[in-house]
Formats: structure tokens, sequence, C-alpha cells
């Protein structure tokens, strides 16, 4: 049974680190508010811009996307105090720390970040949620670069051995236009490849191979 789009659900205040200025931004931009219809609003920590995308008014349904400093897994910062920041920015839009659900979106990119430091960074951001015990934030990995997803939506295969020529690809074949049905194409994919490594003796150093 596949999934389905539900509008207007409400689903809190979402809080999305990303490693890009550019590819991330657009590809969350095009889901949450064009898609799903859902208010987005957009903090560009490199240039200090706040931009807001849609309708921003439900205090119960807002996206944040805060665009990192450093693009390594390696070095994105471990401590409250880099998300104290961010919430200090932010207090005007609505954001606070208090339950809201916080995820770091990285490329797995094998080229720049190490396995190494990917499974200590997994290791301490696994909860999307602060329950005091641990550092809030749940760390997204796209395999092997978010293009991929781009390619799934619009169910086209494609072999790459850098993540430039897959940007290349997307971008002369206009894939970043997504629909409702490529939308939920990519979802469903995603499940399955999900459920099929469910069943496999796997661990994240197989996607080096």
């Amino acid at each position: 049974m596949g999934l389905k789009l539900v509008r207007n659900k409400r689903i809190g205040r979402v809080l999305f680190l990303v490693e890009g200025d550019v590819d991330e931004p657009s590809l969350l931009k095009t889901i949450f508010r064009d898609v799903l219809g859902y208010g987005l609003i957009r903090y560009d920590k490199r240039d200090g811009s706040v931009s807001e995308y849609g309708r921003c008014d439900d205090p119960y349904s807002r996206v944040y996307v805060v665009t990192m400093p450093d693009s390594s897994i390696a070095n994105i910062p471990v401590g409250e105090d880099y998300l104290d920041a961010v919430y200090k920015v932010l207090a005007g839009h609505g954001l606070s720390g208090m339950e809201m659900a916080t995820y770091y979106l990285f490329d797995r990119d094998w080229r720049s970040n190490a396995a190494e430091a990917v499974l200590s960074k997994i290791g301490l951001l696994r909860n999307a949620y602060d329950n005091g015990h641990e550092m809030p934030g749940a760390l997204l990995l796209s395999y092997p670069c978010l293009q991929a997803y781009y390619c799934q939506a619009h169910g086209l295969r494609a072999e790459f051995s850098e993540s430039q020529d897959a940007k290349a690809f997307v971008n002369a074949n206009r894939l970043r236009f997504l629909s409702d049905a490529e939308t939920l194409n990519a979802a469903n994919h995603m499940l399955a490849c999900l459920a099929n490594l469910r069943s496999k003796a796997f661990s994240l150093t197989d996607l080096d191979d």
C-alpha cells in the first residue's frame, strides 16, 4: 500500500540544518511549500538573510531551513551553542527549541565524508527531539547525493562517478520540478529501499563498496 499526500495536517515546528546553500533548500522548499503547502522560513547563516516562502502564519506548522557554515559532516557543531544561536536569530519567526523536530540533512559523499566521521555523528545525532539527555537533532543522509532523489522521483536510473555529474544531469533534464505524483514516487521508493535494507545484514560502511 503506497503513501498518499495529506495536506493541512499540522506538523509542528520542523528545523532542517543543511549542508548546501542551493540544492537542499530548493528541494525542501519544493516538497514542503509547493507540494504540501506549508510555510517555509529560510535562514542563510552565510549572509544572515531570512526569507519567508508561502503562508507562515500557522504557528503549529512551520518548516525552517538553515544553511550550515560548513558542508563537512565531521564539522557539524556538537553542543547547544550553535542551536541556541539559530533559535535567537529566528525567535521572531516563531522558532524555539521547545517541542521542535530538528534534522541535519547531508550528502553521504564518501570523498569528503569519511565513514568514521559519519558513524561518529550518527551516534551523537539520533533523536530529532530534545529529550533532555541527548544532543537534539537526527542526522539524515542522502545517498550518494541529494540529486538521487530527483532521479528516483522521475523514475530514472542513472549512474555517476562524481556528485557534480549528478548535479549536471539533474539540471540539464530539468528534474528539479516535482509534481505530486513524482514526490510520492520518491517517497515510496525510499520506503522500499529501507525495507530492503532491514532484511539484510547491512552497515553504513557498505555504502562505500
